[in-house]
């Protein structure tokens, strides 16, 4: 049995070791591949991820490399002349797969030259590809090789390729040029981003255009729904308003005195019928604070004048509850740069919650602090219950009504919400926190119209 695991084929060794697995061609560890699937499926993907021309100059700037030292092998080992030393190692590198090389004509002088190889791997394994990207690893050796032998910077073009089965080839045209592969891979990088910077501002501004159109829509939609709600708000209003006072007509008639059952029945029309109008001004200003305020008038006001007023309109309703409301802001405040109509909501918000929620013969107070830099603060206090930890991150979402979403407390549970809409409408912010001792304390932040 022939245990001979080397060989020489046109002056390479090649060398077996089955122990261990591995090949070496002139001691240099190698492998062997299938050129169709196994090297095929490994190089084609690259080859589309990264784009032809991209992996083209790639593969032939990484075979060029080690080119100066295969050709002071071919002049000084393989034959007395460039030409009889580039054979030599054609057929060597033939005896790797890598096809036969023949110099067609070489002009040293003009510096120029044709090379032909035959049944390289390269064509063979692409030769039933659709799409194909040529031989990148010949041209970046015959690139290198060729530049040594001419003594000056030379390119080679592929100018006839074919991939017939029977008799595949490619012949390259060497020239000086000022072209080098390097040049050329850096040239076709910047190319590769350019598109794709291209395809991305295509692809932004195909973007923009359509949140430009949905823009469109939503502002046509919410100008509808303004337009809508004020038409609605008016309609809702006035006949609310007949009943109410025609209620109180009747309610106030001397001629025909009301007995005890009827005036009950009087009186719970007024209470039902101002408490569907508070809830209509309530979805209305909700709806107002949900729209672009960009055509809201800020001015310099003096927010004393309007907590006094407000405390005097919560009054009778906090006297039905024996509630006491104390205003412990000082005689003279800052101005604060606020529309009034926002400010007075959010204000008799927290007032009228607190009036609602808290047990009767409660104490209520309004305070007012300096907050963050160049910001007032006015603050409502409480001595009820206090929030409870598992309902503080929906305090201020629309319609959260808490556990009163069922019960005697009338509400759509949209004015806190509202508070914090028309509060960052006019630069500001609120916020909550319960009392060391009792209670929940609910505050706005607003600029000062002038920074001390």
């Amino acid at each position: 049995m022939n245990t001979d695991t080397s060989i020489t084929i046109n002056g390479v060794e090649y060398e077996w070791q089955p122990e261990k697995g591995t090949f070496d061609i002139l001691g240099t560890p190698s492998a062997l591949f299938w050129l169709d699937p196994s090297l095929l499926t490994m190089l084609q993907p690259l080859a589309e991820e990264v784009g032809y021309n991209l992996f083209r100059l790639q593969v032939a700037a990484s075979s060029s490399d080690g080119t100066d030292q295969e050709y002071d092998t071919i002049v000084t080992v393989l034959g007395d002349t460039f030409e009889e030393g580039f054979a030599q190692w054609g057929k060597a590198a033939g005896s790797a797969g890598w096809g036969t090389f023949e110099i067609l004509y070489f002009q040293p002088e003009q510096g120029t030259a044709r090379v032909r190889v035959r049944n390289t791997w390269e064509l063979i394994m692409q030769r039933n590809l659709p799409k194909r990207w040529g031989c990148p690893f010949i041209q970046g050796k015959v690139i290198g090789l060729f530049s040594r032998a001419l003594k000056t910077n030379c390119w080679a073009d592929e100018v006839n390729i074919c991939y017939d089965e029977q008799n595949p080839y490619v012949e390259f045209d060497i020239y000086p040029s000022s072209k080098t592969i390097s040049t050329e891979l850096a040239k076709e990088r910047r190319l590769a981003m350019q598109e794709k910077e291209h395809a991305l501002a295509i692809e932004i501004e195909k973007k923009t255009q359509q949140l430009n159109a949905e823009k469109i829509k939503a502002e046509a939609a919410s100008h509808a729904k303004t337009k809508f709600l004020s038409a609605m708000g008016h309609e809702l209003r006035t006949p609310l308003n007949g009943v109410l006072g025609f209620a109180q007509l009747l309610a106030s008639a001397t001629k025909s005195p009301l007995n005890e059952s009827q005036q009950q029945n009087m009186q719970q029309i007024l209470d039902s019928g101002n408490t569907m109008l508070s809830l209509v001004n309530n979805i209305l200003l909700f709806s107002e604070a949900g729209v672009d305020a960009s055509e809201m008038v800020l001015v310099s006001l003096q927010p004393k004048a309007t907590i006094t007023q407000l405390i005097k309109s919560v009054l009778p309703m906090a006297n039905t509850r024996d509630i006491g409301v104390t205003d412990h802001t000082p005689d003279k405040l800052l101005n604060i740069r606020a529309n009034e109509h926002y400010f007075r909501e959010i204000i008799s918000s927290f007032l009228i919650n607190a009036i609602n929620y808290i047990p009767v013969r409660g104490e209520i107070s309004i305070l007012a602090e300096r907050g963050t830099a160049g910001y007032q603060r006015f603050i409502v206090r409480d001595n009820g219950p206090g929030i409870a930890s598992h309902h503080q991150a929906n305090l201020f979402e629309a319609f959260e009504r808490l556990e009163h979403a069922t019960g005697p407390i009338s509400g759509a549970g949209v004015g806190l919400c509202t508070a914090k809409m028309l509060a960052q409408h006019m630069g500001g912010n609120v916020g909550f926190y319960n009392n060391p001792q009792a209670g929940a304390s609910f505050w706005v932040e607003l600029p000062l119209a002038t920074q001390d």
